[in-house]
């Protein structure tokens, strides 16, 4: 993770940080039991993943209100809103659990992205992939866009559907042009991942303050 992280990863200086924040081996905790893909199984644990810290509320009490789109506690430093999610693991070992697991991941912030425009009656576009996901063992780096879509059947609005699509899978040991073809496609994503979370910060704070 250090080795390649630091290789491939953005980091934002303090002039462009803007509230965003990452963390490495998050367990999201905060998610509600009832969720529909949960199923059971435990918390999503998440390698990486960047948002904005709660403290960004500090002007409000919107915070206080956040339904469930928090990953672990309440405490100022919490994350809120990602909208990315990375994990790393051995070399050629990646299985079919490997999918699932990324699957299970990328359902889990769609599920806090939806439960904040809920809260806010502000409607969710089906179809459309806000959350990225990402692993790594090194070698290739694979991206996944994630989206939710309500499941009909008999008439009836069931559970949401949640859908992982394979962006690019990329050998970033093959060539030097292989590595910067990942480099820019990742970083481009925690750019847009940033941008998602920021301004669902700013609708929720707008929304809290009517």
């Amino acid at each position: 993770m250090f080795e390649t992280g630091g290789k491939l990863l953005k980091e934002y200086n303090d002039d462009a940080h803007n509230g965003s924040a990452r963390e490495f081996n998050g367990v999201y905790t905060n998610l509600a039991r009832n969720a529909s893909f949960k199923d059971g199984l435990p918390a999503p644990q998440l390698d990486f993943f960047e948002g904005v810290e709660r403290r960004e509320f500090r002007q409000t009490r919107a915070a206080d209100d956040i339904p469930r789109t928090s990953l672990s506690s309440n405490e100022p430093d919490s994350i809120i809103f990602p909208h990315i999610a990375g994990a790393w693991k051995g070399p050629g070992r990646e299985t079919e659990d490997d999918q699932l697991k990324q699957g299970y991941n990328g359902a889990a912030l769609v599920y806090g992205r939806r439960q904040a425009l809920d809260h806010m009656g502000i409607p969710y576009v089906e179809g459309h992939s806000h959350i990225t996901t990402f692993n790594t063992d090194g070698t290739t780096l694979n991206l996944f866009a994630h989206h939710s879509t309500p499941y009909e059947k008999w008439g009836f609005e069931l559970p949401y559907v949640y859908h992982q699509y394979q962006i690019s899978s990329t050998n970033i040991r093959n060539s030097y042009e292989e590595f910067k073809t990942a480099w820019r496609q990742l970083r481009n994503a925690q750019d847009r991942a940033r941008e998602e979370s920021l301004n669902l910060r700013d609708q929720f704070e707008d929304y809290w303050k009517s």
